[in-house]
């Protein structure tokens, strides 16, 4: 399932909360109202999971243009019960390659590493807060 502007007020009060658990784990790069304007501008998507009507994990994309490649990146990715949900981010290349996509990436948690296989380690991202 895709959540974009068109449908993003039906979906984002069952998505709200793992949108929020993910932003207290981050460096403060998005707020809650930067999620919801750029999903509701169509800057970015959500693609929820579903079990019946709860949710139990969001992934949050964005397609970038960098100067040789587009890719799908993902900022959010966050849920329960991993393995019940995993190979949904299939669905989520599959979204790119439909949008021209030659890539996709994750700001992901070190964890994500062992988790995401078949993707390549090939920076890590380090932060310090001026």
């Amino acid at each position: 399932m895709t959540v974009d502007g068109s449908n993003v007020g039906l979906h984002w009060p069952r998505m709200a909360a793992w949108i929020i658990k993910a932003l207290e784990r981050s460096s403060g790069r998005y707020t809650m109202a930067d999620i919801y304007q750029a999903i509701s501008t169509d800057m970015m998507v959500a693609f929820p999971v579903y079990n019946g009507d709860e949710v139990v994990a969001v992934c949050v994309a964005e397609i970038v243009t960098y100067p040789s490649k587009k890719s799908i990146s993902i900022v959010i990715m966050v849920g329960q019960e991993r393995n019940g949900w995993l190979h949904f981010i299939d669905d989520i290349e599959s979204f790119g390659r439909e949008r021209g996509c030659q890539m996709i990436e994750a700001w992901a948690r070190p964890g994500w590493e062992k988790v995401l296989s078949g993707w390549d380690k090939t920076h890590i991202l380090l932060e310090k807060n001026l």
